[in-house]
């Protein structure tokens, strides 16, 4: 795959001093600049071939989204400024006067083609987000409709990211390369280095420009976070990724820390029909390992304490959408676990799992639980930001991977329905397709209780084991920044339209 720019492997060192204004470097004096660092880098400019979510930290300066999301995941008006939608279609309409960066009109020819591109491209995930529209047509210059095959309850909350985002059609050839959107900020490719710094400069044209409170966004890959947090301590960044068990120190220091819930921890268990690992096949095994985990001592250990009210067995808390009120107890209970594996015939086996960044971390937690009843799980280390298309491989039985849909039936379609592409062993669960089949047809109060019984069984069955949802912290300098907010369910990704400087 090409990349976007020529100049690699500069060390970390190096990175951050060229991220400095030193002589030599030609600024405007009145330019502001805020610095940020992630862990994962860019795998591509193209956010239809994307599925992590913490990529929108990239994604979101040159590009928008059809429908804009506030930084409590909550929608506003983006490159559509009105929607109207039915159990059979989506009415979209479109902000007139919005050009790409490379002077493109953005209309509706747009949007149907970005559509087409998502819907016949080569990445399913990001493909099914759409798998409800049967098709998009244009209605008027900035008219579109989305005809619907079936109720498509999280179409508004997907065209926020990936699948929504819009970018010019004449840039689709070069789409991996460099990103051609509408956005606020322009990226400029002579000024980045591959794999360690990412500029953007603001869109002198943007349709809004009250969001652009800065003159440039800089994005740098910092992998370590202890790094990462020294280089706030020393001014070099502005704002950074952290680890919770980070926080307090960072507080203690006198940082701001961002503290929103950034993903669900599900380990999933895919092989439930025992093709890999014939123990798998057995229910009592599956429920065993759920009863094993002691929730609450991952989030003191693991989690430095952070988030510790998020524990949770099922997807969706108390209070949430589709949240099971009679689910079945499956906290920690080491001795039904124990009982269970006895009933089953089982005394102990081994099985591998990919993992790579803070999920080896996470894994090795689990490994531990699982050893108290007998089974050993290998983890296996996997490059970074891969862990996605790792599992649909069907190379491996399980897997902790991170929850990141946010309404119940992007859930479902993801992960429980066997078409799902984080099914890749397309095991059913239970009678889940008949009740999602069912539910799409109700509107959302109706509904609800189906999901919610879905989101019962796939605990329930083992399918995934839940441990609550994960809280992703981003260390802010006080001094240097006087707003941001992080967003919702998108780890470690700043609202950059929330940000103004001092």
């Amino acid at each position: 795959m090409k990349r976007f720019v020529m100049v690699k492997y500069l060390s970390l060192l190096f990175v951050l001093l060229l991220s400095l204004p030193v002589s030599g470097v030609v600024f405007a004096q009145d330019m502001s600049v805020f610095r940020i660092s992630q862990g994962v880098d860019l795998a591509t400019w193209d956010p239809h071939l994307e599925q992590n979510v913490s990529q929108m930290t990239y994604y979101s300066l040159p590009f928008d989204g059809l429908i804009g999301e506030n930084s409590d995941g909550s929608t506003r008006p983006g490159l559509a400024t009105e929607w109207e939608q039915t159990t059979e279609y989506l009415d979209l309409t479109l902000r007139e006067g919005v050009l790409f960066h490379d002077g493109t009109a953005f209309n509706a020819e747009a949007v149907v083609a970005n559509v087409d591109k998502v819907k016949n491209g080569p990445f399913p995930p990001t493909a099914n987000m759409l798998r409800a529209v049967e098709s998009v047509e244009v209605v008027g210059e900035y008219q579109v409709r989305f005809n619907l095959a079936n109720p498509a309850p999280a179409l508004l909350s997907d065209l926020q990211r990936f699948a929504g985002l819009m970018m010019s059609p004449a840039s689709f050839e070069t789409s991996v390369e460099m990103p051609v959107g509408t956005g606020p900020y322009i990226f400029n490719a002579e000024e980045s280095t591959l794999n360690s710094r990412y500029v953007f400069d603001k869109n002198p044209t943007y349709w809004d420009p009250s969001v652009q409170n800065v003159d440039r966004i800089e994005v740098l890959i910092i992998p370590d976070f202890q790094t990462a947090y020294n280089a706030v301590v020393a001014g070099e960044l502005d704002a950074a990724n952290i680890f919770n068990n980070q926080v307090a120190q960072a507080l203690a220091d006198g940082y701001q820390v961002l503290q929103p819930e950034g993903f669900g921890l599900g380990f999933h268990i895919f092989d439930r029909n025992g093709t890999m690992v014939p123990e798998f096949a057995d229910v009592r095994v599956r429920q065993a390992m759920a009863l094993a985990v002691d929730r609450d001592a991952y989030y003191q250990v693991v989690e430095g304490g952070v988030g510790a009210s998020l524990v949770s067995t099922q997807r969706f808390r108390s209070g949430q959408y589709a949240h099971c009120a009679d689910i079945q107890d499956l906290n920690y209970n080491l001795e039904r676990a124990k009982e269970l594996m006895a009933e089953a015939g089982v005394t102990g086996f081994s099985f591998k799992v990919p993992a790579a960044g803070r999920f080896q971390r996470d894994s090795q937690a689990l490994a531990g639980f699982f050893a108290e009843i007998g089974i050993e799980m290998i983890v296996e280390p996997i490059a970074l930001g891969t862990i996605f298309t790792e599992v649909q491989t069907g190379n491996w039985a399980a897997a902790f991977v991170p929850v990141n849909e946010r309404h119940t039936s992007g859930y479902y379609n993801s992960r429980i329905s066997p078409n799902g592409f984080l099914n890749p062993f397309k095991v059913p669960v239970a009678n889940a397709d008949e009740l999602a089949a069912q539910a799409r047809t109700l509107d959302v109060a109706e509904a609800e209780p189906l999901w919610a019984e879905i989101n019962c069984l796939a605990a329930e069955e083992g399918a995934i084991i839940h441990l609550g949802t994960v809280v992703q912290a981003i260390m802010v300098n006080p001094e240097t920044v006087a707003t941001l907010e992080a967003m919702h369910f998108a780890p470690f990704v700043a609202d950059y339209r929330s940000l103004t400087m001092k």
